[in-house]
């Protein structure tokens, strides 16, 4: 069961979501901080599993192979749209989509081109 953390919140800084030591931590749609204790899986992850985290290690690793110059441009992207996502998730995002048509228009509306993910 979820606990909803008022006491010591501001404590945990101010951006707290995820597993921190043997917690979960989010924020509810209230904005409350939630807490429950942190869940071990109980079998081994499936085909698909694999599959997705190797295809989001592979951008990790593209995002972290880029000069300062690109990332920058993707910073400024992020900086730029009226979209609430950060430059990675974008990039993310960018790499895990054939075709996304949703780019050109970003890039488009903020006169910013990014390097492809690709």
């Amino acid at each position: 069961m979820a606990h909803a953390i008022t006491k010591f919140a501001p404590y945990l800084g101010l951006v707290t979501w995820g597993d921190v030591w043997d917690l979960t931590f989010y924020r509810a749609k209230t904005g409350k901080l939630v807490w429950y204790p942190k869940t071990h899986p109980k079998q081994p992850p499936s085909p698909s599993q694999l599959f997705h985290r190797a295809r989001m290690s592979r951008a990790a690793t593209l995002w972290n192979n880029m000069t300062p110059t690109e990332r920058n441009r993707w910073r400024s992207l992020a900086a730029r749209a009226t979209i609430r996502m950060g430059p990675t998730a974008l990039f993310y995002a960018a790499y895990a989509d054939p075709n996304p048509r949703w780019l050109e228009t970003l890039e488009r509306q903020t006169r910013v081109t990014v390097p492809r993910p690709w």
